[in-house]
């Protein structure tokens, strides 16, 4: 019932639970780099209001042991969070980013080694 409850909450405030990313769709980049996605582009406001650019909030470090589909960290816009996934079950060999830092597109996340 605890479980239940908790995953309606989640649902409710908008946060997801990990989806879990089967054996035979897992993939690993060759050389174990994951990069913030090309899929946000941040544009000048009209509106002059200062903005400095989309901020991540790592939720990993090294030495984690990761599964397939965990979210990695979180990429935050003024109108929208961006969640960055594990492509396969792995280690986290290093971080490259820390909580709170401006991030740019195509800018490294994280290596991982794969299990």
């Amino acid at each position: 019932m605890k479980d239940k409850l908790l995953n309606w909450l989640n649902r409710a405030l908008g946060q997801r639970k990990d989806i879990e990313i089967l054996q035979d769709n897992q993939f690993c980049p060759a050389d174990g780099i994951i990069k913030i996605s090309d899929f946000f582009e941040m544009t000048p406001d009209p509106y002059d209001e200062i903005y400095i650019g989309p901020e991540c909030e790592v939720l990993v470090g090294i030495g984690d042991r990761v599964t397939g589909g965990q979210l990695l960290a979180e990429i935050v816009t003024p109108g929208y969070i961006f969640e960055l996934t594990t492509p396969c079950d792995a280690v986290i060999e290093e971080v490259y980013l820390i909580n709170g830092q401006v991030v740019e597109s195509g800018q490294e996340l994280c290596k991982i080694r794969e299990l």
